[in-house]
């Protein structure tokens, strides 16, 4: 019976793929990585009446970013919005009138009103905290992974700065130190504490059905909230003019969720994974049956596929017809599939950096080729004492550098923000379908006897200064991923030089047709330019050595000033309908 579904899979799956290859976007040329593009339409608008229709749009809409969306609201239902001090109130305000329409109570909980501090002193804390912009991307992610990471920061900083004091030097700059009012705000407003204060509000207020919160990371935002996670209804990113006034806000939801049944539906059949990207990705794995099975099981985050086995497992997975509800079968992560190859990128989630090229053997992570802050402080890192002798609970073998993450965006319509980059975040990128995005370092969110947590996995790192989840990221826009199907010689290409290829399925295009042009329902809204890949140039000369003056030039020159050649919609094209 096995065999026989294998076999109609097999060509059911071929029939799909070259249905889909007929209609796929065409290119300027047989072997053209995609034409750069960038939102030519963004505004920021005046008054809330002109967000009103994009407004209600949202509100009526189920699905989300990561979790639900906010048309999970019904009649009759209080709900809550996390705000932010970057968030801008006009949205708000037009959310909050659209969910009254419809007869539910938006409330705006700002996060710094949670720990007891007022917008002025949270603008202050991100002011001083968010000292790097986005080209400082190693600085940035690095500094992230050494405060957030380790229990006890102090000791990794004491090392690194012995050992290679202009390197320490240049993720942690000299600067004053805050006095003692900001020193006690900048604790107040970290993660945890606001955790607290979301979870002491909704006792307080037993009326609120859930709140939204954050922009990513919500497994670990949910379990924060224990023993309320069934309150944490999803992610907030439409407080800003990127969300709101672009294409993201108009992206139909029964879509996005057709996408990602189409991308995932042939990994309970893999057999072998290749990835290749032309900045230098060159990584495979093979799956025994077993592997594949809990892989498929552990897949699906909405909008943030786990498109490597271990970030699938180690946890109760995300129910596809619940979601964001878990099953109620735990996924175990041992044993881990053999990953071998290289990772090449210059671009993380703090922003960018010169080229680093990860090296993996047998899944981990044994060496980073560069000669930039980044490869050089990661290198000095994967020989950090304990790191590699120690065995982490749940896991066979000693170590922390596993390759842990290859999640994979499946939004069209996401891009480049660059408000977030100012700040030095680069998350917004990882949204838009077809980028990858690998994360090193392991994570266990569960343990087989609860599903808010892994005690072992806590009490480890009560005695064990290390790090506790993954991070140091390298993004990926334009990668090749195919995977073999078991028992044959048949390849199918899950993304395809960048392009998400179910994207092209038949069946979401028929569904796309619903709400317009499926071909401008199915674009991507924004591709990277990089020279030497898909414009002129000299990749290892004009991109690798240092991507920003490029990010600089189209973000805040030829965007704003409108002179970028590469500006979407073209003029012969229209702007989204509202």
């Amino acid at each position: 019976m096995k065999k026989l579904r294998l076999s109609a899979f097999v060509c059911a799956i071929t029939l799909v793929t070259l249905a889909g290859s007929a209609r796929a976007q065409p290119q300027t040329s047989s072997s053209a990585y995609p034409e750069p593009r960038f939102p030519g339409y963004l505004r920021t608008p005046d008054t809330v009446d002109e967000i009103m229709p994009i407004a209600r749009r949202l509100v009526r809409e189920a699905k989300g970013l990561q979790g639900d969306g906010l048309g999970i609201a019904k009649r009759g239902d209080v709900v809550a919005v996390i705000s932010n001090s970057g968030s801008q109130p006009v949205f708000i305000q037009a959310i909050q009138r659209a969910y009254a329409e419809v007869g539910v109570t938006l409330r705006d909980v700002p996060d710094y009103s949670l720990v007891g501090l007022n917008r002025a002193d949270a603008e202050e804390v991100v002011r001083y905290v968010h000292d790097f912009t986005g080209k400082d991307g190693a600085a940035g992610e690095l500094r992230r992974w050494i405060d957030d990471r380790f229990p006890n920061p102090a000791e990794p900083k004491a090392w690194l700065k012995e050992r290679m004091p202009e390197d320490y030097a240049a993720i942690y700059p000299e600067k004053p130190k805050p006095d003692a009012k900001l020193a006690e705000n900048i604790k107040r407003m970290h993660r945890n504490s606001i955790a607290t204060g979301i979870r002491t509000y909704l006792e307080e207020h037993p009326e609120v059905r859930g709140v939204f919160w954050g922009t990513g990371g919500t497994t670990g935002r949910r379990r924060s909230l224990h023993p309320l996670e069934s309150k944490y209804l999803g992610t907030f990113v439409y407080d800003n003019p990127s969300t709101v006034m672009s294409r993201v806000s108009d992206f139909r939801g029964d879509v996005w969720r057709l996408i990602e049944e189409k991308t995932i539906e042939p990994l309970g059949y893999a057999a072998q994974v290749d990835i290749k990207d032309p900045e230098g990705t060159d990584l495979a794995w093979e799956l025994t049956d077993e592997m594949a099975s809990r892989w498929a099981a552990g897949v699906y985050q909405q909008g943030h596929l786990y498109m490597h086995p271990n970030q699938a497992t180690g946890r109760f997975p995300y129910s596809l017809v619940e979601y964001p509800s878990f099953t109620r079968t735990y996924n175990p992560r041992e044993p881990m599939p053999d990953t071998n190859g290289v990772i090449a990128g210059t671009a993380n989630h703090a922003g960018y950096y010169s080229r680093v090229v990860v090296n993996v053997e047998h899944g981990y992570v044994t060496r980073i080729d560069g000669d930039g802050l980044y490869a050089r402080v990661w290198n000095a890192f994967l020989k950090y004492p304990g790191i590699n002798e120690t065995k982490y609970p749940y896991h066979n073998k000693p170590g922390y550098w596993w390759l842990y993450e290859a999640a994979l965006g499946t939004n069209p319509k996401f891009f480049r923000d660059p408000a977030d980059l100012l700040e030095g975040s680069n998350s917004a990128e990882r949204n838009r379908s077809g980028v990858l995005h690998f994360g090193h370092g392991i994570r266990i969110h569960h343990s087989p006897d609860s599903m808010t947590h892994a005690q072992e996995w806590e009490d480890f790192f009560k005695t064990h200064n290390l790090p506790d989840d993954h991070w140091l990221h390298v993004h990926n826009y334009f990668a090749t991923y195919r995977l073999r199907v078991r028992e044959t010689d048949v390849w199918i290409p899950v993304i395809e030089k960048g392009r998400l290829k179910a994207l092209d399925d038949p069946a979401v295009r028929a569904l796309a047709s619903r709400y317009g042009d499926p071909d401008q329902i199915l674009a991507e809204e924004w591709v990277p330019e990089m020279p030497g890949v898909n414009v002129p140039g000299d990749y290892k000369k004009d991109y690798a050595p240092n991507p920003w003056p490029t990010v600089e030039r189209v973000l805040y020159k030829e965007v704003p000033a409108g002179t970028y050649r590469y500006a979407y919609p073209k003029p012969a094209q229209s702007a989204p309908a509202r």
